[in-house]
């Protein structure tokens, strides 16, 4: 199963208002130009090498073709806030772009993991890093930096390929912590075709007691390698009638 993480970074949309301190909506007549994306890092979980593309060294079309091409041998896309920011703006700019979407895959969102499971007070993916007691970001995004990067300098730009590579190594570092807490894991069982733990394909599985439905007894797994959970999808024993709804 080829796990994809992915990050990108897009520029800022650029507005006209008037008193920007007492703007609550901004309507569509009010936009100069959109914010687009401005590079990508990604890497197949695992692998040591982490794909950087930009604007600035490839240009648009380019940038695009390649996060489209990783994307489609992609059985799965892992990302932080990656649902609601990273892939549905990649997917916009594919769109304007003419690309057709490219094939299926399943997503891993890091961030609804920790929102989810954890109780940390911030949920950035440098203050949960840092209370793992990873690395964290190296440097922190705004509004000169991105300027900078959009007007071309060049020093902007090796600045932002090393905090956008620095995001993917930290998202591999932290799915380690995180991937026996990931509900609804993509299964490698299911895409091998092989009796292994869901999350991480190891075979070194225990039986730990047993999963109990409205419908039946199921045998219960813990892998010695990951610590998640599973359970047999064959079911024990068990009845036909349940409590209606």
């Amino acid at each position: 199963m080829k796990t994809l993480l992915l990050d990108i970074e897009n520029s800022p949309e650029e507005v006209r208002v008037y008193d920007p301190a007492r703007i609550k909506y901004i309507g569509a007549g009010n936009l100069i130009k959109p914010g687009e994306i401005l590079c990508f890092s990604a890497k197949w979980l695992g692998r040591p090498k982490i794909f950087f593309h930009s604007v600035h060294e490839d240009g648009r079309f380019l940038m695009l073709n390649r996060a489209w091409d990783l994307l489609d041998e992609a059985d799965v896309v892992m990302t932080y806030y990656g649902r609601r920011h990273d892939i549905p703006v990649l997917n916009r700019e594919l769109l304007l772009e003419g690309q057709p979407p490219p094939s299926p895959y399943k997503q891993i969102d890091l961030y609804y993991v920790v929102r989810q499971q954890f109780g940390f007070p911030f949920k950035s993916l440098d203050y949960v890093s840092h209370q793992l007691g990873l690395k964290g970001k190296t440097m922190k995004l705004d509004m000169p930096f991105l300027v900078a990067c959009m007007e071309g300098d060049e020093q902007a730009w090796r600045k932002m390929e090393k905090y956008n590579k620095q995001d993917v190594r930290l998202l591999e570092e932290l799915y380690e912590f995180l991937q026996p807490w990931v509900k609804g894991h993509p299964s490698h069982g299911a895409h091998e075709g092989a009796d292994c733990c869901p999350k991480c394909g190891s075979f070194a599985l225990e039986r730990r007691g047993y999963s109990l439905t409205a419908q039946g007894k199921y045998q219960r797994f813990r892998c010695q390698k990951c610590q998640g959970w599973s359970r047999s999808s064959k079911r024990i024993e068990g009845t036909q009638i349940v409590e209606a709804a």
